[in-house]
């Protein structure tokens, strides 16, 4: 989908197309990724996958090439810093893939917060309004999201 049309939440010109014919401007976007990053409990209900509980037990360690032990968790993080926007945008459409719902969601969230590019924001977009995460009511968004 391609143009432009009002922003589903703040009404304002917006081109960047939301699966379902929707679009939002650059500003609702980034207030979403913000929002959904802060595991803001109305943004929660509405992506499920936030409130996802971690399983229990201990973290797993993986080895590094310097033989020291870490856990994975940290190594994640330290492989995805290195990464650029584009590769982490991506990065978030594989975890859907891989049934990893809340990574996908709070990685398109970082996508949306963190940059201004309209093309990556607007594939951010597409993973978080696409199945299995789409919100059953995209409408909610309004309140949660509409500037005061």
């Amino acid at each position: 989908m391609s143009g432009t049309g009002p922003c589903h939440v703040c009404e304002r010109p917006a081109s960047l197309p939301v699966p379902g014919g929707l679009f939002s401007c650059a500003g609702c976007a980034a207030r979403l990724g913000t929002l959904l990053l802060a595991g803001d409990p109305g943004v929660s209900r509405l992506w499920p996958a936030l409130l996802e509980e971690e399983e229990p037990g201990p973290e797993p360690l993986v080895h590094l090439k310097d033989g020291r032990k870490v856990p994975l968790r940290d190594r994640t993080a330290a492989l995805k810093a290195e990464l650029d926007w584009p590769a982490r945008t991506r990065l978030s459409a594989v975890y859907v893939e891989m049934g990893l719902l809340r990574e996908a969601v709070l990685e398109a969230a970082g996508v949306l917060g963190a940059t201004p590019d309209e093309a990556l924001s607007g594939q951010a977009l597409a993973v978080l309004f696409s199945p299995p995460l789409a919100p059953a009511d995209p409408s909610a968004l309004r309140d949660l999201l509409r500037p005061h």
